[in-house]
């Protein structure tokens, strides 16, 4: 960079000439820094999102049919919250199946609930079905999950 002062008999002319690798780690530099906030930002929503996902992510539902064959009559369903806290308003259906509905007010932390569902069509057998649940956790977030899938619930 160079400054060069020009006298003029009123003012003093000051001209400031910057050459191109001056403007190129100007610019570089800038890039940088706005690269930078743009990685601090998405990294402290990440992480307060990974915070709210905490416990929903260790509840989970399942389905399993007591015994094989052209009829099933009825099966287990099975709700399991491995939190250190407390879920509430959970409301379960099967994915596929229809009647496989249950609803419990609490799922205690670090607990399992068990229910039987009756009169299932459609299975021939015993193998686990991953059912569709619905629930608030303690932070009051409402989620619903199915299979691996953990997603927000738009209450608006």
């Amino acid at each position: 960079m160079r400054l060069d002062r020009l006298h003029d008999k009123r003012c003093v002319v000051v001209q400031i000439s910057i050459s191109w690798p001056d403007w190129i780690s100007a610019i570089c530099t800038g890039g940088a820094l706005i690269s930078t906030l743009y990685l601090v930002r998405r990294d402290r929503r990440e992480a307060a999102t990974s915070l709210l996902r905490a416990q929903a992510e260790q509840v989970t539902c399942w389905f399993v049919a007591n015994s094989a064959g052209a009829n099933i009559a009825n099966c287990i369903g099975h709700v399991m919250n491995r939190s250190d806290e407390p879920v509430f308003d959970v409301q379960v259906s099967g994915a596929r199946s229809a009647g496989l509905d249950w609803t419990a007010p609490v799922v205690a932390p670090s607990s399992e609930e068990n229910f039987v569902v009756h009169a299932v069509s459609g299975w021939t057998d015993t193998a686990a079905r991953i059912g569709c649940i619905e629930f608030t956790d303690a932070r009051g977030t409402r989620w619903r999950r199915s299979g691996a899938d953990l997603s927000l619930v738009d209450n608006g």
